[in-house]
């Protein structure tokens, strides 16, 4: 009898182990993955580890695929499709891709390939890994800067460092002024809020120290890594057309007879901060999560006045006031001052220079370290220590009267001298 109880509490305890491993633990753990993809669909959602030896179990199977779901769902409608996501998954009805749109306050970048249509022409079928190699590059910087790919539209890409819902004050519309005051009450009262995705394994360990803090940082501090982002492009770019991936399309037959031997690829870059709509732009049988406004087209007019101005990179004067001063006051050039159609002031161009030394051996990263106590550099979390090294660096073949010059040039130029 002893013997018979024994058995029968084993085999109890075995089945509610794998009735558990197998059925109920998967099920609660899809339910859970639902409830927070509702409550914030930019959660990282690959999160199974199975030692069960179970893996091909149906509830298990189902697990994974769901995992896989969200995150193509991610993918596909990134940080502009949060919403939708959310409150689809928080529907029982029908889905409806058709939301309302939500106005947001966002840096914003745009990046074009130069010399795309005749690079199509000589690449023919390898175009399309010629741009996917060139999104990596371009995406990847970004999401190590806390920002989001929003739009491919063949030649160029539309990338997002959302600030907050609604409105910021003194940054939002062409007519504020953006003062220094109103930098600091923004850094004040405003927390901007690093989705998930940024948090995984694939962001550099140069910043690991900072993500064990809390996922928020201030507005100057989401300026500050937007444009190191861009920065950090087109040194990225520059490096892999000298020793990575690119390197290979400089020895197409097609691209040395219309290029000749000395094919470069090149993008230029522009950014700016305001309001802009986040909805989803299309019909029920086919959407594109994005934002719109046109603070937004205003990235993509800065982008195109590179080819005018010579500068790769091009800011507007609302988000360098919002970034650190002291990378306006050191490191970068105005280099005009424009009236444009639909921006009802004129308004300052800000270019960083970039004159890498030819024997560079390493590209510096701009690294993100804990909140400096300084009142200079208050509310910031980079390590001015390490920019002041990195810049010099990167500007280490620039006259060191180059700047002066330029900038007291610049202010007669503005005074009508």
């Amino acid at each position: 009898t002893i013997f018979i109880i024994f058995i029968l509490i084993c085999g109890s305890i075995y089945f509610h182990k794998d009735a558990n491993d197998f059925v109920i633990g998967p099920i609660e753990r899809m339910m859970n993955l639902v409830k927070e993809l509702a409550k914030n669909p930019l959660t990282i959602t690959i999160k199974t580890t199975h030692n069960t030896g179970g893996s091909g179990y149906e509830t298990i199977l189902l697990e994974q695929t769901l995992e896989k779901i969200s995150q193509l769902l991610q993918v596909g409608f990134g940080a502009a499709g949060a919403e939708i996501i959310g409150k689809n998954m928080q529907s029982e009805n029908t889905i409806n891709p058709m939301i309302k749109g939500k106005k947001i306050t966002a840096i914003y970048g745009f990046c074009d390939i130069r010399q795309f249509t005749d690079t199509t022409e000589c690449l023919q079928e390898d175009v399309m890994v010629y741009v996917n190699k060139l999104g990596h590059i371009i995406h990847s910087t970004v999401h190590a800067f806390f920002g989001m790919a929003n739009k491919n539209v063949g030649d160029a890409f539309l990338l997002s460092w959302k600030i907050c819902d609604g409105l910021l004050p003194g940054f939002s519309h062409f007519l504020d002024q953006a003062t220094e005051a109103q930098r600091i009450q923004a850094n004040e009262s405003i927390q901007c809020q690093i989705p998930d995705l940024h948090l995984d394994q694939q962001r550099p360990q140069v910043f690991a120290q900072h993500l064990q803090s809390p996922q928020h940082l201030s507005p100057t501090d989401m300026a500050d890594a937007a444009i190191c982002a861009f920065i950090q492009c087109q040194l990225n770019l520059q490096d892999e057309n000298h020793h990575g991936s690119l390197t290979c399309y400089a020895s197409y037959d097609a691209i040395i007879k219309r290029f000749g031997t000395n094919f470069f690829i090149q993008m230029g870059f522009g950014m700016h901060c305001g309001w802009a709509i986040e909805s989803a732009i299309g019909s029920n049988l086919k959407i594109d999560a994005t934002y719109l406004s046109p603070h937004v087209e205003m990235s993509d007019r800065l982008e195109a006045s590179s080819k005018i101005f010579g500068a790769k990179i091009n800011f507007s004067h609302w988000l360098i006031h919002l970034a650190s001063p002291i990378l306006k006051q050191k490191f970068l050039r105005p280099i005009a001052h424009i009236s444009c159609d639909g921006v009802p002031v004129p308004f300052t161009i800000y270019t960083f220079d970039i004159f890498l030394p030819s024997n560079y051996q390493n590209l510096p990263n701009f690294p993100i370290s804990k909140p400096s106590k300084s009142p200079q550099h208050s509310h910031t979390l980079f390590d001015y220590n390490h920019w002041h090294q990195d810049f010099s660096f990167v500007q280490a073949q620039m006259d060191p009267s180059f700047f002066s010059l330029f900038n007291s040039a610049f202010h007669s130029f503005l005074q009508g001298d």
